[in-house]
């Protein structure tokens, strides 16, 4: 899969602007326009940018990843096999999507299915927006502080809830089990990615665990 560039029309115009007066917390969400989808990815890469900054404990167990091409800000831009890795070597990530006319971000324990991002939840704004296929985000990163390197893997797709009982039961099999156990969370999400995007700060060559 490739990462969608963004254009030069009016849309991109507005993206633009929107991005330069966005509060950070919550914002209004205009699903008619489109403008929500561009919102929604914003968000989420506000909900930890100091992060992929400083940077992350790294995914090991692949061994070594290569030195890849940098963007603009001098972020390594990994491949799309790199970041389904990542994506699963932690067990917590951020869903983003709009819920009565504003953007939410909330923390979920996640696992991966093939390439689909996965979890389970109880009912609420988050099925609801399953229900009804809606575009969301999903963010997850990782850093390592002392090293200053780290990563960050953004996916945007549909959710899709998922009520086939021999696919839930097969589900059943990943091992996933919400931390928050005050109440149950009987229901499985399912995120179809359009789009995945991966940046990484490599930090001191020799210092990183990717590195060594």
């Amino acid at each position: 899969m490739r990462s969608r560039q963004p254009g030069a029309g009016p849309a991109a115009r507005r993206g633009q602007s929107r991005k330069a007066r966005f509060p950070g917390t919550s914002a209004r969400c205009d699903r008619q326009s489109g403008r929500g989808s561009m919102g929604v990815r914003y968000l989420i890469m506000l909900a930890a940018p100091h992060r992929i900054a400083q940077a992350s404990r790294l995914y090991a167990a692949e061994g070594d990843m290569p030195g890849y091409p940098v963007d603009h800000a001098g972020l390594e831009m990994l491949p799309f096999d790199a970041c389904v890795r990542l994506l699963a070597s932690v067990p917590l990530g951020r869903v983003g999507f709009c819920a009565d006319g504003e953007l939410v971000i909330l923390p979920v324990n996640h696992a991966m299915d093939g390439h689909d991002v996965v979890f389970r939840t109880a009912r609420g704004s988050k099925l609801t927006a399953a229900e009804e296929q809606d575009l969301v985000a999903f963010e997850a990163d990782d850093y390592d502080q002392q090293n200053r390197s780290g990563w960050s893997v953004l996916v945007t797709g549909r959710a899709v809830a998922v009520y086939e009982e021999a696919e839930i039961q097969r589900l059943g099999r990943l091992g996933l089990y919400p931390w928050a156990t005050a109440a149950e969370h009987p229901f499985w999400v399912r995120i179809r990615p359009t789009s995945v995007t991966g940046r990484r700060v490599p930090g001191t060559k020799g210092s990183s665990r990717l590195d060594a």
